[in-house]
C-alpha cells in the first residue's frame, strides 16, 4: 500500500496550497484510467460505478478489443492495482477523480505517481493544457500566472499531466510540455 505518499500529498495540499487536501485516491485513479480505456473501446458496464461514471451510451458489448498501446497501459494499471491490493467499491455512485468529466475528454490518460510536487504561484506566462501528449492533441484549457500547478502523475513522452488549482480547487487538467524551475514558480514543493 502507499500511505506515505498520500499523507505527503495531504500535507502538501494543506500547507502549501492553503485549501483542501488534494491527495489522490490511488486505487480509484487506477480504476478510472483502466475503465476509461474500456469505455472508449465500447465496453458495456454492468457495475453501478461503471454505469454512473461512464454510462453505457454507444457501448457495443463486454468483449471489446483494446489497441496494443491501450492494452499495455491497462496491463500496467492492473499490475499496480494487484500490487496495491486495490478494492474499489463498484456499488458506489462516483469516484474521487479531479474533474472526471474533463478527464473523459483526454486522449491520453495519466498514470498516477507515488510522488507528487507542486508549482505554487505559476509565473511562466500562459500555459496551454492539452488532451494528450503531442502537438496534435486538442487544447483543454489555458492557465495564467498565479495559479498553482499540482503534479501527481507520471511524466510521459516529455509531457507532464497538470492539475491547475485556484483557491484550493482544481479548475483545469491536461498535459503540458513543460519543465518547472525556480524562475517559473514562486515556490516549488514536493
Amino acid at each position: 500500500m502507499r500511505p506515505a505518499p498520500l499523507l505527503r500529498a495531504a500535507a502538501l495540499g494543506a500547507l502549501c496550497l492553503g485549501g483542501p487536501a488534494m491527495a489522490l485516491d490511488y486505487c480509484e485513479e487506477l480504476w478510472f484510467a483502466r475503465n476509461m480505456a474500456f469505455h472508449k473501446a465500447g465496453y458495456c458496464f454492468g457495475s453501478n460505478l461503471g454505469q454512473a461514471v461512464f454510462g453505457n451510451f454507444g457501448c457495443v458489448g463486454k468483449d471489446v478489443t483494446l489497441a496494443p498501446r491501450q492494452a499495455a497501459f491497462v496491463a500496467r494499471l492492473r499490475a499496480s492495482e494487484a500490487e496495491e491490493g486495490c478494492r474499489v467499491d463498484t456499488s458506489a455512485g462516483r469516484v474521487s477523480v479531479s474533474l472526471s468529466e474533463a478527464r473523459k475528454r483526454l486522449t491520453d490518460q495519466p498514470f498516477p505517481s507515488i510522488y507528487e510536487s507542486a508549482c505554487i504561484g505559476w509565473r511562466g506566462g500562459p500555459l496551454s493544457l492539452f488532451a494528450g501528449r503531442g502537438q496534435d492533441a486538442a487544447k483543454m484549457a489555458t492557465v495564467f500566472d498565479g495559479v498553482d500547478l499540482l503534479l501527481q502523475y507520471e511524466d510521459a513522452d516529455g509531457y507532464s499531466f497538470v492539475e491547475a488549482m485556484t483557491e484550493g480547487e482544481v479548475v483545469a487538467v491536461g498535459w503540458a510540455a513543460i519543465r518547472f524551475d525556480a524562475a517559473s514558480c514562486e515556490m516549488m514543493a514536493g
